[in-house]
């Protein structure tokens, strides 16, 4: 670490200063402590590892630095290694409520949603109090297992018994409201994160979402260039930035943007669909209607990838396959925006491209599905 480095971060200047006064009392177990902490913080993680291979050398039973051990290892992405440690840990009768807090979260992290799950049911249930951040974590699990409404009950019921709130929880909340079709909630829990946390990603995602539903896309832009920085693989993150540029105009940006959501979430119906329609204003129409159908083929009872594919056969010219498309569209739902436009198509009433985007544009935002959500929420939210 250079001079120049730690005088432009403060954590950096914190570290330098600890490694100073160790220079002077290498034995003060405390003041290693200290470092460890920092260093991880700082994403120093060679320091950090200094520090904990320092101190089992010594004491290679010592629980506070196993566990921290643990800590650097889920810090680093070392899921497996964590696990391992903190496996050991619980055979040896140590396995209190953050040792099992943090084997829920390398179960969330490597996928094992169902087994996290498990996990923090109980704790949260007992311990709340003691591992506040397990809330998040749970909110997340319920909401990916494609439960957004338990999720958001989940929270509601165990806030109550937290004098203080991560904001990482409430974060989870906002974006469970948004696919519990709760917009007051949702805003109101986002904004609260915020306020703690200014990046806060899950909140930023929420805020962003309804933005997008109040026609808003460059104020969703704004607030989600951050967080495709720090979470870039993020399929959620992607798919409603995706989303948030084609309502601005920026298609070519939102094909690459969706290109890399699908590849992530490739079960996720409404990132194919925004896709298909990234892809039709773009005028490549084989490769749009290639993405309807993945969406279709995940569920062949959404009446706007129905619609969608009408869309396709209408502007290709092929009128008896684009009008059977639009009766299966509105016999699954008769107010398929997707099937409308085909049928305008159809009748020479949108044959101008760019008048068409437009209102797809709107309608995007504005368009209200059968149970009472904006078809923005849709394309973002539906699994």
């Amino acid at each position: 670490m250079t001079a120049s480095q730690a005088s432009d971060n403060p954590a950096l200047a914190r570290l330098a200063r600890l490694a100073s006064y160790l220079a002077r009392d290498p034995d003060n177990l405390s003041l290693r402590a200290d470092i460890f902490d920092t260093a991880l913080s700082a994403g120093v993680f060679d320091e950090a590892q200094r520090q904990a291979v320092w101190a089992l050398t010594r004491n290679p039973v010592d629980y506070p630095w196993r566990h921290k051990l643990v800590l650097l290892d889920m810090a680093r992405g070392e899921w497996d290694e964590a696990r391992a440690l903190l496996t050991s840990l619980e055979a040896e009768g140590l396995g209190g409520p953050v040792v099992r807090y943090n084997l829920a979260y390398v179960d969330f992290a490597q996928g094992r949603v169902a087994d996290a799950e498990a996990k923090l049911v109980p704790l949260a249930d007992e311990a709340i109090e003691q591992v506040p951040e397990s809330l998040a974590v749970l909110v997340s699990c319920q909401h990916r297992r494609g439960a957004p409404d338990e999720a958001v009950a989940t929270f509601a019921r165990l806030a109550a018994r937290l004098s203080a709130m991560p904001a990482a929880a409430l974060g989870a909340a906002s974006l469970a409201a948004i696919d519990a079709d709760a917009g007051g909630p949702a805003a109101a829990w986002a904004e609260q994160a915020l306020r703690a946390d200014a990046h806060q990603a899950e909140a930023r995602v929420a805020k962003a979402t309804l933005l997008l539903g109040a026609r808003d896309a460059p104020g969703a832009l704004a607030l989600l260039s951050d967080v495709l920085v720090r979470k870039p693989g993020d399929g959620r993150v992607l798919s409603t930035a995706a989303l948030a540029q084609m309502l601005a105009g920026q298609l070519e940006s939102a094909r690459a943007l969706f290109q890399r959501a699908v590849e992530v979430m490739p079960g996720h119906i409404g990132t194919w669909l925004g896709y298909g329609w990234c892809l039709f204003f773009l005028k490549d129409n084989v490769n749009a209607r290639a993405a309807f159908e993945r969406g279709l083929a995940l569920d062949q009872t959404f009446g706007d990838s129905h619609g969608a594919i009408a869309v396709v056969e209408a502007a290709e010219g092929h009128e008896e396959a684009a009008r059977a498309a639009i009766r299966r569209a509105r016999g699954l739902d008769p107010r398929s925006l997707a099937a409308a436009y085909a049928q305008g198509l159809l009748d020479g009433e949108l044959q101008d491209t760019e008048r068409f985007i437009a209102l797809a544009q709107r309608s995007l935002a504005r368009h209200t599905m059968p149970d009472g959500r904006p078809l923005s929420e849709a394309v973002l939210g539906r699994r």
